[in-house]
């Protein structure tokens, strides 16, 4: 935790290359809080050492400065050409807000907004940001998200621009992720898999389309129009069941981080 406050001071005082003291942020969330593949330090608490490290996280005000550290992490890194830091850092912040020992307080969130208030105007502004690294999306994840459920590279998935016919909407422009030479064909399960992963990525999606050029099968999901559709050639076409567009579980504490700032700022009206 102290360590964790340093990078943060060093990257507010200008007294260290920010984009090595970033990567040492992230390398300590995972020590301390885990990632997708294992537990972190935490974890393997015992309850009673749990409750005192929650008690120490309280007395040193680590949830504000997690918050601030969080914060200068994203600005530093949302508008680097290589995105994998930016994704690192977003993957740790789901893993912390949905840690049980991550407990922050209206006290915090006003605590980080005044401790950054040169660089951001209120806590609603603080947990905005915040809000937007949860929901960020690297420009190659829809295209490897596909390939992982299609089996096969990354190279083979393009996106192009086509105009699809979309109903009442009328004539629309839209990404088409086209996979080529694909081995074994895009079948209705694996095009209903890889709607469900895609929304899972990014829940804001309206319209997604696949093309396996190979076998000649598009497949398509409206969520505008609640259709999803799938077809190979002319002579085979199935309706789908839309894949319902879930929450992600870290939703509902970044949700109530909102509500701490928003219920500070009405009481300072």
């Amino acid at each position: 935790m102290i360590f964790n406050h340093l990078c943060w001071k060093l990257i507010q005082i200008d007294l260290a290359d920010p984009q090595r003291l970033t990567h040492a942020h992230v390398t300590l969330w995972r020590f301390f809080w885990g990632d997708k593949k294992e537990y972190g330090y935490f974890s393997t608490l015992s309850t009673p050492e749990q409750e005192a490290a929650l008690d120490i996280l309280d007395r040193h005000h680590s949830e504000a400065v997690l918050l601030c550290s969080m914060f200068q992490a994203f600005e530093q890194t949302q508008n680097q050409k290589d995105e994998r830091t930016m994704i690192e850092i977003r993957d740790a912040w789901h893993t912390i807000l949905l840690h049980p020992l991550f407990q922050p307080t209206t006290n915090a969130v006003d605590q980080a907004a005044i401790q950054i208030r040169h660089e951001c105007e209120s806590g609603p502004d603080l947990i905005n940001r915040l809000d937007r690294l949860a929901v960020c999306v690297g420009k190659a994840e829809p295209r490897s998200t596909i390939a992982r459920i299609l089996g096969c590279q990354l190279e083979q998935v393009v996106i192009r621009r086509g105009r699809v016919n979309r109903g009442p909407l009328g004539a629309r422009d839209v990404d088409i992720y086209t996979i080529e030479r694909l081995e074994t064909v895009m079948t209705p399960d694996s095009a209903s898999r890889s709607f469900s992963a895609m929304t899972a990525l990014d829940p804001g999606l309206e319209y997604i389309r696949i093309k396996d050029r190979s076998h000649n099968v598009t497949a398509f999901a409206d969520y505008r129009l609640d259709i999803c559709l799938y077809a190979r050639g002319t002579k085979y076409v199935r309706d789908l069941d839309p894949p319902a567009i879930e929450s992600p579980p870290w939703r509902t504490p970044l949700d109530d981080l909102h509500e701490m700032a928003r219920s500070q700022l009405n009481r300072l009206r």
